[in-house]
């Protein structure tokens, strides 16, 4: 298909408005406020969160309440996209006759598979002063990488998973009621991207998602030609959520070098399909050096390896990662405590399923020096422990309050 037919299909909004979702993420409003900046908008999310839906709304805007003229709005998704940036943008001012220096908005998804993007982007946004440029990627580090030429020059929006808000606003859910809010909370988990919530097999549709990463990008962008082991390795992460992952075993089991095992274990965190948490020390290098333990970066990812049976806690735990992005748990000579967070590292946080819990299962929270301390629970856990916040599952966004 040549770079003309591509122009004009990928821009139906030449011709009329797109139809998309009335519902906005929360995201939104940041989105159109940026727009008044300079500086490129980069919008980072994990596939199939919805950031090319939030373009077209974008764009729906432009068009009907900014009144700009469509073509002059270019979008252009560059994943299978094999020339260079400025070829593109020279094949849309020459097919629609626009001036080089007019006022355009350039919106240019799925960057990274573009080589020497970065340096590109930079060269637009220099010589056209008027034009606002925003790019949009599936992969954080393959972005940051580019973004290293456009130091001062831009603005990263990060577009997650559905919040539980989100969701309940998506599926027009007023619930007041706390059992029942629990009840949809567990569907919740399971249904975490937009396109979940429609009658979809959900076990399929994250089986293409996690393909498309694994067997398409990173065979593409990290020249893998063989997928099996790094496949693997994110499914021993789904299956056993949180286990410490020591990178020499791995390799001798997996009959790999460490640094390959590391390599992987890198790409799946960069296309964020799993999410490393950091085993706390005073000690910046201690930090580094210890073991690492890995999650699935949402909870619905465990669809992958259904019906592979999960623990509930385990899972609870993988939800309450996703939930709050911890940077580091606590493993001391067997002391442990689940996740650390809050801006001075003074929030504890355990993760603790039971039916009835009592002081000698979170016996090292109770007694840490932590400010905050919180124990997660189901909703109808008996707890008897005095001193420490207890918080159901579904009510764990106000832990974020203390952070």
């Amino acid at each position: 298909m040549s770079v003309k037919d591509q122009l004009f299909l990928q821009n139906l909004h030449w011709q009329q408005e797109y139809t998309v979702p009335t519902f906005h993420r929360d995201l939104f409003q940041s989105l159109l406020e940026n727009l008044n900046h300079k500086q490129v908008i980069t919008l980072v999310g994990p596939r199939r969160v919805g950031k090319t839906t939030m373009l077209q709304q974008m764009i729906n805007y432009l068009i009907r309440e900014k009144k700009v003229m469509p073509e002059n709005i270019l979008y252009f998704s560059l994943d299978l996209y094999k020339k260079s940036l400025l070829s593109l943008y020279n094949s849309y001012t020459g097919e629609l006759s626009r001036e080089y220096r007019g006022i355009h908005y350039l919106i240019f998804d799925e960057i990274q598979y573009l080589e020497e993007w970065g340096s590109h982007v930079k060269l637009l946004y220099d010589h056209l002063p008027n034009s606002k440029i925003i790019i949009s990627g599936s992969s954080a580090a393959d972005l940051r990488r580019g973004k290293e030429t456009l130091a001062g020059r831009e603005i990263e929006l990060f577009l997650p998973p559905l919040s539980f808000k989100e969701y309940l606003t998506m599926k027009r859910l007023n619930i007041s009621i706390d059992a029942l809010l629990w009840r949809e909370y567990m569907t919740y988990m399971n249904h975490q991207l937009p396109e979940m919530l429609n009658s979809i097999s959900e076990r399929e549709y994250i089986r293409q998602l996690v393909d498309k990463v694994i067997n398409s990008d990173f065979v593409r962008i990290h020249k893998i030609r063989d997928t099996t082991a790094v496949d693997t390795i994110f499914r021993m992460i789904c299956k056993s959520p949180g286990d410490v992952i020591i990178n020499s075993d791995l390799a001798r089991d997996m009959q790999l070098d460490a640094r390959t095992v590391q390599n992987y274990l890198n790409f799946l965190e960069q296309a964020l399909l799993i999410r490393k948490v950091y085993n706390y020390s005073k000690n910046p290098r201690k930090s580094e050096t210890r073991h690492k333990r890995y999650y699935p970066y949402y909870t619905s990812l465990h669809w992958y390896i259904y019906p592979y049976p999960i623990d509930f806690g385990k899972k609870a735990e993988t939800e309450v990662a996703f939930q709050i992005s911890p940077d580091y748990f606590l493993n001391n000579r067997g002391s442990e405590i689940d996740f650390i967070v809050g801006n001075d590292l003074d929030v504890a946080v355990e993760v603790k399923m039971r039916n009835i819990i009592k002081m000698k299962h979170i016996r090292t929270l109770v007694n840490s020096n932590f400010n905050h301390k919180y124990v997660v629970v189901k909703i109808d856990s008996k707890v008897d422990v005095d001193g420490i916040e207890i918080l159901s599952l579904h009510h764990i966004k106000n832990i974020l309050k203390k952070s």
